[in-house]
């Protein structure tokens, strides 16, 4: 039975040259296994890793203006786990 987690709120540099969300495992090994871009729509695939396994993080937004919206899926042995959807608004400049 799927369970709602509590929102969060995270403030991201995201730039031009990189317009994919940050993944925020501080405590994984993670890295990107794919990034495509296709007119406002960014996709990618990433794996994190550690003593308990693998993680795969396949995420999607699309750019309107200002403003994103899109999901991540988080999978461990290919098995869904969760399923976030993710949005975020430009506040200003990268500091």
């Amino acid at each position: 039975m799927p369970v709602k987690a509590p929102s969060q709120t995270v403030r991201q540099c995201i730039k031009k040259e990189d317009p994919v969300p940050k993944i925020e495992e501080a405590d994984k090994n993670c890295k990107f296994i794919s990034k495509q871009i296709k007119g406002d729509t960014v996709s990618w695939k990433a794996e994190c890793r550690d003593k308990e396994g693998v993680t795969t993080i396949i995420g999607r937004v699309t750019y309107k203006g200002n403003t994103f919206d899109g999901v991540e899926e988080f999978r461990e042995n290919g098995e869904l786990i969760m399923k976030a959807k993710i949005s975020g608004k430009w506040i200003g400049p990268c500091k």
